[in-house]
């Protein structure tokens, strides 16, 4: 499933098949006897008036459970449509219902129009595997006023947004900055 919010924020979500956990070389963090699908559900920690769950480590003896789920979520900033100037987040991430048992993430950008200029990102990811959640922050270097002749930016815009999530599939949005 994929939406663009009212500020222009583009976001996909989804449950990983067994087929594609197999494809990505997921299948080692997975029970994929007890595969379970569940749809990822989004929580607007800004806007609901919900706390966003608190970091927790797992305490020994879980290293060697495997995780009954995985998911992919994605989210981005900009123009998505031509001309394109956009930076987005990639995120995988499987759980157990309540543990991270593998997380990754990573961020990218793109432009098509001579006066576009993609510059860059940043990835802070943070908790993960051995926690009940896995933080990611991105923020993107994007320019919408690039002059190709001087070869430099006379405006960029420099969003941020962080997420998190959880060994149950659930992502919270935590905020633009």
């Amino acid at each position: 499933m994929s939406w663009t919010d009212e500020a222009g924020d583009t976001y996909f979500a989804q449950a990983l098949t067994a087929d594609e956990i197999k494809e990505k070389g997921l299948d080692k963090y997975v029970d994929m006897d007890n595969l379970t699908m569940t749809t990822p559900r989004l929580e607007d920690a800004t806007t609901s008036g919900m706390k966003p769950t608190e970091p927790e480590e797992s305490i020994g003896g879980t290293a060697a459970v495997k995780a009954n789920g995985c998911w992919h979520y994605w989210f981005g900033y900009g123009t998505f449509s031509w001309p394109r100037l956009y930076g987005k987040t990639d995120v995988d991430w499987c759980g157990d219902g309540r543990w991270v048992r593998y997380a990754n993430s990573f961020c990218y950008g793109y432009d098509d129009y001579t006066t576009y200029n993609y510059e860059g990102c940043s990835n802070y990811p943070n908790y993960g595997v051995g926690w009940n959640l896995y933080r990611v922050k991105t923020q993107w270097s994007l320019c919408y006023a690039y002059n190709p002749v001087w070869g430099s930016c006379l405006a960029r815009s420099k969003p941020i947004r962080s997420y998190q999530f959880l060994g149950s599939g659930a992502v919270q949005y935590l905020g633009a900055g």
